[in-house]
């Protein structure tokens, strides 16, 4: 008699609900639960946490200086990893910038960093590495790193940042130039482009969300 194979729980941040690794590691069978992540994006284990950037964004994250907070962040974790996924960005960061910023992520850090042609890939490897934890090393899978929201502004960035492909720092933009959640979320596609980093794809993908119902 065949022995079940082991499926593995993966817990993943709220903001990646829409994204293509959550949609594959659904596909391969993962036991998904999804609750805000202030550490990280896919807990696998009690120690080990994934932080997930797609090319675009970990270029981003350099250029507007919140990179190396993230990774502080980061570093509350036991065993945390930075997950690169992509190949091709169209940029204005210099390589010195580029390289200097992954030598600091590896050295100053001490993050061990992995890269990811696609979803796919990136799907397969935080599969295979919750199966290693859970099964090989039988940790369990609970969230240790997480931080209380303590003000109404830190309510309001965590409210607006779990719209779709909102970050904190969008977030923080959106309610810079509307002042109030209700008020992002009455705007029209036309005004929610006017934040800088938010396309039409974007404002789309947010009135979407809002609009469609339940």
């Amino acid at each position: 008699m065949s022995v079940p194979e082991f499926i593995p729980k993966i817990i993943i941040d709220s903001r990646e609900f829409h994204s293509l690794v959550t949609r594959e590691l659904a596909l391969l069978g993962a036991k998904i639960e999804m609750k805000p992540l202030d550490v990280g994006d896919y807990v696998v284990s009690c120690d080990v946490v994934v932080e997930r950037k797609e090319i675009g964004d970990f270029i981003l994250s350099i250029l507007d200086n919140r990179l190396f907070e993230q990774l502080a962040n980061l570093r509350k974790a036991e065993s945390p990893i930075l997950l690169i996924e992509g190949t091709n960005s169209t940029h204005n960061l210099g390589p010195n910038a580029f390289f200097g910023a992954l030598a600091s992520v590896a050295v100053d850090f001490k993050i061990p960093i992995l890269w990811m042609k696609n979803s796919n890939e990136s799907a397969r490897f935080l599969f295979q590495l919750a199966k290693r934890e859970q099964f090989d090393l039988k940790k369990e899978v609970v969230v240790r790193c997480q931080k209380k929201i303590s003000t109404i502004q830190d309510t309001q960035e965590f409210f607006i940042a779990g719209l779709p492909n909102i970050n904190t720092v969008l977030a923080r933009r959106l309610l810079k130039k509307f002042k109030t959640p209700k008020k992002i979320v009455v705007a029209s596609n036309e005004k929610l482009q006017k934040v800088e980093g938010i396309g039409k794809k974007k404002a789309e993908q947010i009135r979407e969300v809002l609009d469609k119902c339940y």
